[in-house]
């Protein structure tokens, strides 16, 4: 019964330890955090097909994920963001606008992250180049 009860709090203990912070990418969704936000005149899909195509053109390319169970939100982050910590990460909430035509659809788009500094800036504007001019390396 000792060994159990010692067990039990060594996982308390160890799910304290690793959770201690609360800091995970959800952290960045706070308004201290926003860096810049704008529209832009796509389409999920859309927003997809330009970043296999940055992917194709460009050897790498920003990892779309939609939200789990919903069709109108989705994130889009540097790399796979299991890979960067919280802190280092840049978040890009998209929410689609959907409008009473076609032509009316547009994708909202809230950028979050924990640094404000030019290399974040420069990381930012990169993420924006990889969706609007996807054929267009960092390189050029």
């Amino acid at each position: 019964m000792k060994t159990l009860y010692a067990l039990m709090a060594a996982l308390v203990l160890t799910g304290c330890v690793t959770g201690s912070t609360g800091l995970r990418l959800d952290s960045l969704r706070q308004s201290d955090h926003l860096r810049t936000e704008r529209n832009l005149p796509m389409t999920f899909p859309e927003i997809q097909m330009a970043l296999f195509k940055h992917d194709a053109a460009c050897g790498s390319a920003p990892v779309f994920r939609m939200k789990e169970g919903e069709t109108s939100y989705a994130t889009v982050t540097e790399s796979d963001s299991a890979d960067q910590p919280w802190n280092q990460t840049i978040l890009f909430d998209l929410m689609w606008l959907k409008g009473t035509w076609r032509y009316d659809s547009r994708t909202r788009v809230y950028v979050y992250s924990f640094y404000s500094d030019s290399d974040v800036k420069r990381r930012i504007d990169a993420i924006f180049n990889a969706i609007l001019e996807p054929e267009k390396c960092d390189a050029d």
